[in-house]
């Protein structure tokens, strides 16, 4: 019989091959599409993907964590699938009605049937919900490494012919909708769903009093975390939207999509956990500098290397994307550490504190992003990144240091590893910038500079030979640490 550690390291190998797997074929396949499409197709989806991505953290009122948390989820299951499922058709058909509203608001009339086809998605995320949840619960992710990986290589391969044979912005919502509905699919095939008319109302009131900090926190983020799609679209057009997105898009294949994969085994985890606080601690530490080594390096590699990969593998066309996209890699260094500790907090029982740091966010970022549009346009934007999260991210951090009872010193100690191999790989890659003209040699020849720096500076710490003495290190973490804000203590 398996034990939990051993089911939890398999949890982790499956999401991480699998999605690896799949992130490098949507790499491959999400770059034919740009080179096929113009970047005002690319903002014209993203403009609707905003409120679609928003209403994502209502289309389940918070049923689907509610499901992993709950030891008896299993009986209420029934009426855990009616209710995600009866939210989702709900909310698909109030985007489908609000088609008009949204388009007057970007002043494109052509956005309508845009809207409406992608209102189905939603539909479809609340159908497959409680289903997907209890895959989750069971740590059963190599089943859902199967079923992610093959529905969404399949629609991005689709995506890619209708791209190529000229539809244009309509090949990129065929995707969104081939993809949900294919992946709803396989997970109801994987675990059925079952519905009925006789909710069990204790049931529903017990995840709903508990989820709802959480639906709140995730609505919330999913607001910041838009805002600055919205006010780009708003402020200039498509096309800046364009080029912003597909920024966006390439440093989230870095740090959020590897943070993603962490965090969706690390929330069950913490949850199993969670009477055990050394035992979190550890974890926690663990899950964040094995995040770290692998999207640290990439990030600052993928900085350096901006310009040469948007120009030759997507054309000049995409230039004005590369300043952006180098501030967002500076930021994702961040971003990939703070959804461990969203899923820590909820699985110790304190989603409210999640709740606050969302809701920091969603009044103090749309404000940067609005300033940072005004005064510098999309590297506006990325600047406010830059700026301003860093601050609002050291404050969740401090109270998730106070919750596991470790200090500021243990944490940023844990981090030197990965931010001295991304050092490695700055060093090694950024001189050839300078030294070899343009092209696709140079983009080759810094990544493979950049990678084996990080390689090596990785193996000479893990194996024991170290690049610093132990005593500079802790000396270093320590002045680190007393430059960050006192950690506030939790109440009991």
């Amino acid at each position: 019989m398996k034990t939990l550690q051993t089911s939890v390291r398999e949890a982790y190998l499956w999401t991480f091959g699998g999605n690896l797997a799949r992130q490098l074929l949507s790499f491959g396949l999400s770059m034919l599409l740009a080179r096929f499409l113009s970047p005002s197709d690319y903002g014209t989806v993203g403009m609707v993907a905003i409120f679609t991505t928003i209403l994502t953290a209502l289309q389940d009122l918070g049923i689907g964590r509610a499901v992993i948390y709950f030891e008896n989820a299993d009986s209420a299951f029934s009426t855990y699938c009616t209710v995600s499922t009866a939210a989702g058709a709900v909310l698909s058909l109030g985007m489908f009605l609000s088609a008009p509203l949204i388009a007057r608001f970007y002043a494109m009339p052509g956005l309508i049937p845009i809207v409406r086809w992608l209102s189905l998605t939603l539909f479809f995320g609340g159908l497959r919900s409680a289903s997907q949840s209890m895959l989750t619960k069971r740590l059963l992710f190599q089943r859902l490494t199967f079923i992610e990986a093959g529905s969404g290589i399949f629609a991005a391969l689709v995506a890619v012919v209708l791209a190529w044979r000229g539809f244009g912005v309509w090949s990129l919502v065929f995707n969104l909708i081939l993809g949900s509905v294919l992946n709803t699919f396989l997970v109801l095939h994987a675990f059925r769903p079952s519905f009925t008319v006789r909710l069990d109302l204790a049931a529903v009131k017990r995840a709903l009093a508990w989820g709802t900090p959480l639906v709140g926190s995730t609505l919330l983020w999913s607001a910041y975390d838009n805002t600055d799609n919205l006010v780009v679209g708003k402020l200039m057009n498509n096309a800046q939207l364009g080029y912003y997105s597909l920024a966006f898009r390439l440093a989230t294949l870095v740090n959020e999509r590897i943070g993603a994969i962490i965090s969706r085994v690390s929330f069950p985890t913490f949850a199993a956990l969670q009477n055990d606080k050394p035992e979190v601690a550890r974890h926690w530490m663990s899950v964040t500098q094995k995040a770290a080594l692998i999207s640290f390096p990439l990030l600052a590699l993928l900085a350096v290397c901006a310009s040469d990969l948007i120009s030759v593998v997507l054309g000049a066309k995409w230039l004005p994307a590369v300043l952006p996209l180098r501030l967002l890699c500076v930021v994702g260094a961040i971003r990939v550490l703070t959804p461990i500790i969203v899923n820590l907090l909820p699985a110790l029982g304190r989603p409210g504190l999640a709740f606050q740091y969302t809701l920091a966010n969603a009044i103090i970022m749309p404000v940067a992003f609005y300033i940072g549009c005004k005064t510098g346009g999309i590297v506006g934007v990325g600047w406010s990144w830059v700026i301003v999260f860093p601050f609002i991210a050291a404050y969740l951090t401090a109270r998730a240091i106070a919750l596991v009872e470790i200090s500021w010193g243990a944490y940023l100690k844990n981090l030197t590893v990965p931010v001295l191999s991304s050092a490695a790989a700055t060093s090694a890659a950024a001189p050839l910038l300078y030294a070899l003209r343009p092209g696709l040699l140079r983009l080759l020849l810094m990544s493979f500079a950049g990678v084996s720096a990080a390689s090596l500076c990785t193996l000479a710490f893990e194996s024991g030979r170290q690049l610093l003495p132990a005593s500079i290190v802790t000396f270093l973490s320590d002045r680190l640490a007393r430059c960050m804000p006192l950690p506030m203590r939790s109440r009991s």
